[in-house]
């Protein structure tokens, strides 16, 4: 490795910008946006631009070879209803996990701690239960993986939140 041997060198020969040369090119810039003239004619119009921002909303029709369609076809509608069951439940939970936020109050550090109980039992007596259901009938299908990453979110912050606390004590 004779290119390493003298330690970092440039290969090319440099070409330093000097101030001149930037007010020029600010000046060129100035000078673009002063005769810029927008050409609307073509531009797409409101129901055009309104059609495609549809197609491309989930749901629409350019999302539905995505998640939603294999959800629907990978389980049935039963599973289904169940696992929005457990992210409206979540949700409701995590709701009131994150109102805690920023904890300023004895109420509101006694309703955080709490919560993350609430989050924890909740994760424990409905959202494994189901996964290991998910698990057995469905083998790789992994549905609950976001409301896991929502659950550990909330555990991270409570964990800052908590550490923080005990650093202010000591």
């Amino acid at each position: 490795m004779v290119v390493y041997s003298h330690g970092p060198v440039p290969l090319l020969p440099q070409q330093y910008t000097t101030s001149q040369d930037i007010i020029n090119s600010v000046n060129c810039i100035q000078q673009e946006i002063v005769n810029y003239k927008p050409c609307l004619t073509q531009v797409m119009s409101s129901s055009t631009a309104n059609s495609a921002i549809a197609a491309l909303s989930p749901g629409g029709l350019l999302m539905q070879a995505g998640a939603q369609q294999a959800i629907s076809q990978m389980v049935p509608s039963d599973v289904q209803g169940e696992l929005k069951q457990l992210y409206t439940a979540a949700g409701e939970l995590l709701r009131h996990f994150w109102s805690c936020f920023p904890v300023n109050t004895p109420f509101l550090e006694e309703k955080v701690v709490k919560m993350r109980s609430n989050l924890e039992r909740f994760q424990m007596t409905k959202l494994r239960p189901f996964q290991e259901k998910i698990q057995r009938q469905y083998l790789s299908t992994n549905l609950t993986g976001h409301l896991e990453d929502m659950f550990q979110m909330a555990y991270n912050k409570f964990h800052a939140w908590q550490t923080r606390q005990l650093m202010r004590k000591t």
